[in-house]
């Protein structure tokens, strides 16, 4: 499992492999002057797409009706798209400094100032949903307030490759078990 490290500096791809799902971070918590790990990219999603799913429950079923089915699962891949190599290096930098890299060897050479050209991780939740629902790929891309104009494939090699396209499609996959849904 790998994904290729491209860099401005080097544009020959080298395979390297990517964090495992269940480390991937979300969010982080600052607690007493110091960064500490919050919630990880499943448990975020799957928490989100809760939240979803109760709110629309609460709604009058004359309103509830005008939701597609499988909303939640809609709201839940929202952040997919911080499952890629910048994004993650970005957070475990603010945890272990450059000792980082002792920990996640994969990350090496990955140049986290490219994130703006990739569109942030929302322009990677596009990437990784466009092929199965654009409508879903353009609703979770836009989260954060705008539209990203890549158009990059799930498997791009600025996003990771298909190393982390296949930790995006295992929690894809995890999220439509748990919501016993598919995509509307």
């Amino acid at each position: 499992m790998g994904f290729y490290n491209i860099s401005k500096k080097d544009k020959s791809p080298e395979l390297i492999s990517c964090v495992p799902l269940h480390e991937c971070i979300a969010k982080l918590r600052f607690v007493d002057g110091n960064w500490a790990r919050g919630l990880n990219v499943e448990q975020h999603c799957t928490i989100v797409g809760k939240v979803a799913r109760a709110l629309v429950d609460r709604l009058p079923e004359s309103v509830r009706s005008l939701y597609p089915r499988g909303v939640e699962l809609i709201a839940a891949v929202h952040d997919i798209g911080k499952l890629n190599p910048m994004f993650q290096l970005k957070m475990f930098r603010k945890l272990y400094d450059d000792k980082v890299f002792e920990k996640y060897e994969c990350l090496k050479g990955i140049n986290d100032d490219s994130e703006k050209l990739i569109g942030y991780h929302q322009g990677v939740s596009r990437a990784a949903l466009e092929a199965i629902n654009p409508k879903v790929a353009e609703i979770a891309s836009c989260h954060h307030g705008s539209l990203p104009g890549n158009f990059l494939s799930a498997d791009d090699a600025a996003i990771g490759g298909s190393a982390w396209n296949k930790i995006r499609q295992e929690l894809l996959d995890k999220l439509q078990s748990h919501f016993k849904t598919s995509w509307p």
